[in-house]
């Protein structure tokens, strides 16, 4: 990336957290509240999530650990449920399997429909014997993980001394060129 790019990614982040600063500012003075939450997809920048407790260190800042940018927030789910449902305690998350126990009997009949994709069982020799080839491994093991950074169950894996690796994945999966990997 040149530093053209560089530096407009930088201009946005400080931007965009000092804007986000000013917000919560703005809620802190109007309401006097000082249990601030931040969620949805910018609760996922790690970078303005230490700014926000610099910035702000006499604020209890809680970062929704389901933090998301895909529309789903939990958080106002939940505000949702306790204020129709005051009689309620809020209760809290225990872990982030959120899913069913997974159904494993139609994964056979769904790769048959993609011919590009094998399924087998495997060790972590195996594992590491198909990165070392150059080969991106998707790990489905037990339940979905709440959140869109997997924990573990559902991975995707690539061998990070691939120069170009997070493109190389980013082009398989049809995402943009800035997203992380």
């Amino acid at each position: 990336m040149d530093d053209k790019l560089k530096n407009i990614a930088w201009h946005i982040q400080q931007e965009t957290q000092q804007l986000v600063a000013r917000l919560i500012q703005k809620a802190i003075d109007d309401t006097g509240e000082t249990n601030i939450v931040i969620s949805g997809g910018y609760g996922l920048n790690c970078v303005a999530n230490y700014f926000y407790k610099k910035t702000f260190p006499n604020i209890n800042l809680y970062i929704d650990p389901l933090s998301h940018d895909g529309g789903t927030a939990l958080g106002l789910a939940l505000l949702s449920w306790y204020s129709q449902n005051p009689e309620s305690k809020p209760k809290k998350l225990k872990n982030l399997y959120l899913s069913a126990p997974p159904d494993y009997s139609d994964i056979e009949q769904t790769l048959k429909q993609l011919p590009t994709m094998e399924s087998k069982d495997v060790n972590p020799d195996d594992v590491a014997q198909l990165l070392v080839d150059g080969n991106i491994v998707s790990l489905f093991n037990g339940r979905a993980e709440g959140g869109p950074r997997a924990l573990g169950n559902r991975s995707i894996l690539f061998d990070p001394r691939v120069k170009d690796g997070k493109n190389i994945v980013n082009k398989v999966k049809g995402r943009e060129w800035f997203r992380p990997f």
